[in-house]
């Protein structure tokens, strides 16, 4: 398309050119190839072309939105991942704090145990021992009674 308007924008600089008398009157031929610039043009055959067009646009667009959809999916996943095997070491971290605190107050119900055992026998100990003392006391003066008597 251009080429025709060139050439005939060159032909009518050479007719121009070779006819002297036409050559005052009209636009000397460097601004009329200026002037004759071809314009940019989106030629668009028919409303179906347009539509694929439309189309072609849309498509890239979804793609691209879907391609970001599923690298913020799989870094979610990978988020999520990493969340549950923090959880597990948390847990297994708790199971083993809460085994060994069992076992500290298991430790100490048995030293409580035993120390009121030892703190029940010293007390029997000194209710024995006064039980005794004053058991022989009670001998002792009713043997005194006895000699007396005899």
């Amino acid at each position: 398309m251009s080429t025709t308007k060139r050439s005939s924008s060159t032909d009518s600089s050479n007719s121009s050119s070779s006819n002297p008398s036409t050559h005052s009157s009209s636009v000397p031929p460097k601004k009329r190839q200026r002037v004759v610039a071809e314009q940019p043009r989106l030629v668009v055959a028919s409303g179906e072309e347009l539509d694929i067009g439309v189309l072609r646009y849309q498509n890239k667009r979804l793609a691209e939105r879907l391609q970001q959809r599923q690298r913020l999916e799989a870094d979610l996943k990978s988020r999520i991942e990493q969340l549950e095997k923090k959880q597990t070491s948390d847990e297994v971290i708790t199971y083993v704090i809460n085994r060994y605190w069992n076992q500290l107050n298991e430790d100490l119900r048995v030293l409580l145990l035993r120390f009121d055992a030892e703190t029940s026998d010293e007390t029997e100990n000194k209710n024995e021992n006064e039980e005794t003392t004053s058991f022989l006391r009670q001998l002792s003066n009713w043997d005194k009674e006895e000699m007396d008597e005899n």
